[in-house]
């Protein structure tokens, strides 16, 4: 065992150049190729630099992939971004606190203008109960408003609204056309097929 560590030598892994190209982690290997396909899950706040990060922004956790090696280093791709489970289960009310509320969830798979493809996840929760037809009509209008972004805007640009908070803002705008929504938010985003390029 000893033997194999002494073979091995620290590859440093960089974030894609949409969050600044920064370091992010370090990763042993015996071959720098080895880390080829690794993932590192961070958080919004290593890429800022130690900023202050509000809630629910500091809550988000981004999963990178290495797909290039160059010069002794990996450089990733973004695989998934996700909110922590712990924060989402906070949100929702469970009990006797989820009487007289909703909590409504779309999920849908989305073709970007560069060729990027997604799978995203949203979440609203609405201050009063909604009705069947209401829920159904939401996720149409939630489907709708990702459709428009998916063909108006490449994916990192969707990424970074999303991050920012946009993405949430706009979900909670349309949302109360129909209810009146406590929180609306984007819980997850898979890529399952990376941008051109």
């Amino acid at each position: 065992m000893k033997g194999k560590w002494r073979q091995k030598q620290w590859v440093k892994i960089f974030a894609p150049d949409f969050f600044g190209g920064v370091e992010v982690a370090e990763t042993p290997a015996v071959r720098v190729s080895d880390v080829l396909n690794r993932t590192v899950s961070v958080t919004l706040k290593d890429f800022l630099d130690c900023v202050e990060v509000p809630d629910p922004l500091n809550q988000v956790k981004v999963v990178l992939q290495v797909k290039r090696v160059d010069g002794g280093n990996g450089y990733t791709v973004v695989k998934e971004i996700e909110m922590s489970r712990e924060f989402l289960r906070g949100l929702v009310p469970s009990g006797r606190f989820s009487r007289g509320k909703s909590v409504i969830e779309t999920e849908g798979i989305y073709s970007f203008r560069d060729g990027a493809e997604a799978r995203v996840f949203a979440v609203v929760l609405s201050e009063s109960k909604m009705s069947l037809s209401k829920k159904k009509t939401l996720r149409r209008i939630v489907h709708e408003l990702f459709k428009r972004k998916a063909d108006e805007l490449k994916f990192y640009e969707f990424i970074k609204e999303t991050l920012l908070g946009k993405t949430a803002s706009d979900i909670y705008l349309e949302a109360k056309k129909l209810c009146k929504p406590n929180q609306a938010f984007v819980s997850k985003v898979k890529v399952l097929k990376q941008p051109r390029g």
